[in-house]
């Protein structure tokens, strides 16, 4: 498959890279020559597993194997092309195969038992397992940089903002911490789903033709689990798709954690507020002042399709029947891989704004100031009880000069302490601890 080939399929059939930016480092891992490769791969693995079961000579499996050759023996837009006939890549993709194997000893072995879900899921699962351990290794990178930057800005006093508006002083540290928290999550859930599971049912799950060719049956099954290092679950689930959703969601997740640190990056970056900073801008085709946050846009990009072609794969799990479901299947595929690579283009963002985010202590200290003592509005309502009623507390804050009004209604409590920001973050520290020492190792 060529370079052009590749780089035209990161989502469908014709160009689509420069509908996104930032995808590009990733497409080939989830354009068609993967899936080819992968298709191979799951042909080659049953014969090495009528091999293990004794129905085939080693040799002979090993020789049909090298036979296949590879994606680039292949040409992708003509197996597309015919792949409408029989609805699936694999049909085309088998004639031009067993064209490569005539002639050679125990030919016949090629794809004998299998079916066509059998190939194009346990072939989806490789190239998901494939892509979902470049996504783990890249978010547990960005996760062990966030920790330590939030370890740095463990004391760093900053605004909290709820509903938009100013709210208590806070940390910076607990702040990226909750994010590295929430990352480590959907790290968690893309781990554990490791190593994804084999498909192998036969024609209609009930792996009838595998029985035609070894016994017993489960045997082959389970050689090639092993094969092509994917879970043997036991039974086939054809048209029981949960596996896939459980795939979808937890790349669906990262996505979203992504698009959630991206969104506090986002505001904290406007001029105005100042507050944090990437560590390269991007630049404006028009206005050459501009210093943009290209990093976190795209993050936010991510996050925002991802939920999509989430919704596609639940509705099409929910409409998966008989047993091969007539189009629900079909439309996992185009979702799945959409999917996958947001996953990885939002997983490479986080790992690059993680390692290089700049926090600015003295304009956090200096947003933090100017929000004025309503800030601790909460502790004042509680330290002046009996003082004060709730209503003459929030009149003072709206005054002018709230001091003069506060001096007056405190009496003798120590009002510089009652309104210093620092002495309220509370458990701020403690908490950022915490969570810390909860984060996977990276």
């Amino acid at each position: 498959m060529s370079a052009q080939d590749e780089r035209a399929t990161a989502r469908g059939a014709t160009g689509a890279l420069l509908f996104e930016p930032g995808a590009a480092q990733d497409a080939r891992r989830v354009g068609d020559g993967a899936l080819l490769a992968a298709i191979i791969r799951v042909e080659a693995a049953w014969l090495r597993a009528q091999a293990t079961a004794g129905a085939l000579p080693a040799a002979a499996a090993e020789a049909l194997a090298a036979a296949l050759g590879s994606a680039d023996d292949y040409a992708a837009a003509e197996l597309a092309a015919a792949a409408a006939a029989g609805g699936n890549p694999v049909i085309p993709w088998l004639a031009a195969a067993r064209e490569r194997v005539a002639g050679l000893d125990r030919s016949a072995a090629l794809h004998a038992g299998l079916t066509s879900q059998d190939v194009m899921d346990s072939a989806l699962m490789l190239l998901a397992q494939d892509a979902l351990e470049a996504v783990a290794a890249r978010a547990a990178d960005a996760v062990g940089a966030l920790a330590a930057l939030a370890a740095r800005q463990r004391g760093t006093l900053c605004l909290a903002r709820t509903l938009t508006q100013p709210a208590l002083p806070t940390t910076a540290g607990l702040r990226i911490a909750q994010w590295a928290a929430g990352l480590d999550a959907a790290r968690r859930r893309i781990a554990a789903l490791l190593p994804l599971p084999v498909q192998a049912g036969g024609a209609a799950g009930t792996q009838a033709g595998y029985g035609l060719v070894a016994q017993p049956a489960e045997a082959l099954a389970a050689a090639l689990a092993a094969e092509l290092g994917l879970a043997d679950p036991g039974v086939p689930w054809q048209t029981n798709r949960q596996p896939v959703l459980d795939l979808a969601a937890a790349c669906a997740g990262i996505a979203a954690a992504g698009q959630r640190i991206a969104g506090d990056v986002l505001i904290a970056a406007r001029p105005e507020i100042g507050e944090l900073a990437e560590s390269g801008g991007g630049e404006s085709s028009a206005m050459p002042q501009k210093s943009n946050p290209t990093v976190s846009v795209l993050l936010h990009r991510t996050g925002l399709q991802a939920p999509g072609a989430l919704a596609t794969i639940a509705a099409a799990v929910g409409a998966s029947v008989d047993d091969r479901a007539d189009g629900a299947w079909h439309a996992e595929w185009p979702a799945l891989r959409a999917l996958l690579l947001d996953a990885l283009t939002a997983s490479r963002l986080l790992a690059e704004l993680a390692a290089g985010l700049r926090v600015d202590a003295a304009r956090m200290g200096a947003n933090l100031e100017a929000a004025g003592p309503g800030v601790v509005g909460e502790r004042l309502v509680h330290a002046l009880r009996g003082r004060a009623t709730r209503a003459q507390i929030q009149a003072a804050l709206a005054a002018p000069d709230p001091q003069s009004v506060l001096v007056d209604l405190a009496g003798g409590a120590d009002l510089a302490a009652l309104l210093d920001p620092a002495g309220y973050t509370g458990r701020a520290e403690a908490l950022t601890d915490r969570i810390l020492h909860t984060l996977a190792p990276s």
